[in-house]
């Protein structure tokens, strides 16, 4: 997983731009998800979240994953890249549960479009269960935390990080298929909740691509090991960089509410610059073209007294 740190300029360069393109789209996914209040669901407060953990966890292997000097910090750091990403898989997991929520109770209420959320009761799940983990294999193996060449977890004890995130891999897999089969069951039969069949159905197809992406990263890290080392970790390496990149395309380029939000926002910004124009080249006229303004005002006002006068006589 990390075999770019012990040599290799090419793969350590290649992830270094991957994650700072992740970096930057998950950023303006965080941006959008917050900022705009129309868009505020159930199912954008749990992408909030799982971008948050993600761009969390890169950040942190970006920034600290060679500072390795102080041997606390070294292991503090460890231990929160553990926690960003197995918090980053419990909230897909939550995500693939409220689809199934969503398809199977249809005509009791959208789970996914809903506004009054157990958003509290969710951050319990999401970021209770990996703080239960990583408190147990802290508490377990605390000098395992930390290595002499990065800060990540030494190889008896990565599978306090790997087990977890295959059975989150196997818990989201069981509970989308169950989603896509319960959901061509409806759609078979005549419903009257077509609109929100479809939406689920997008929805749907959507997490599973996000499951294949982010499962296929880490599911890659089983192989990181022996002849074919190197190749996995530029597999590692292409996947790990599609996360923020896939997130931001699917969940906001190709939503018509986040477009229609960044169309507005741009025509916002390009009016108030055609304004700045407007008002700093009237306040940059040359004198003496207020001067022939002013005495051409003048002249009209002149013309129009006369041409009265001149009526009120003949009137007389």
């Amino acid at each position: 997983m990390f075999l770019f740190l012990q040599g290799s300029f090419t793969l350590t360069l290649f992830s270094y731009i991957g994650l700072g393109v992740s970096l930057l789209c998950l950023s303006l996914c965080l941006l959008t998800f917050i900022l705009c209040r129309a868009l505020r669901s159930a199912h954008t407060s749990i992408l909030t979240a799982l971008c948050g953990c993600l761009f969390l966890g890169q950040l942190l292997f970006l920034v600290g994953i060679r500072q390795t000097r102080i041997k606390i910090v070294c292991a503090i750091i460890a231990g929160s890249l553990q926690f960003s990403f197995l918090c980053a898989f419990c909230w897909m997991s939550i995500e693939s549960f409220l689809l199934f929520m969503t398809v199977r109770n249809l005509r009791a209420v959208n789970y996914m479009a809903s506004r009054k959320s157990n958003f509290p009761v969710m951050c319990l799940l999401g970021f209770g269960t990996p703080s239960v983990i990583v408190g147990i294999s802290a508490a377990v193996r605390p000098n395992d935390y930390g290595t002499d060449l990065y800060c990540w977890l030494r190889l008896c004890i990565v599978l306090s990080f790997l087990g977890p995130v295959l059975a989150f891999i196997i818990t989201n897999t069981v509970l989308l298929v169950l989603t896509v089969h319960l959901l061509r069951k409806r759609l078979a039969s005549v419903n009257t909740n077509v609109s929100t069949l479809k939406n689920t159905r997008l929805l749907t197809f959507k997490a599973v691509a996000q499951l294949f992406i982010l499962g296929c990263t880490w599911g890659i890290g089983y192989f990181q090991f022996g002849r074919h080392a190197l190749i996995f970790s530029y597999l590692f390496t292409i996947c790990n960089s599609l996360q923020g990149a896939y997130i931001f395309l699917v969940h906001c380029l190709l939503n018509q509410q986040v477009r229609e939000v960044y169309c507005r926002l741009f025509y916002s910004i390009c009016g108030r610059r055609k304004q700045k124009l407007d008002t700093s080249t009237t306040g940059t006229l040359p004198s003496g073209s207020k001067d022939t303004s002013m005495s051409d005002c003048k002249r009209t006002e002149i013309s129009t007294d006369n041409s009265s006068r001149v009526m009120k006589e003949q009137s007389m």
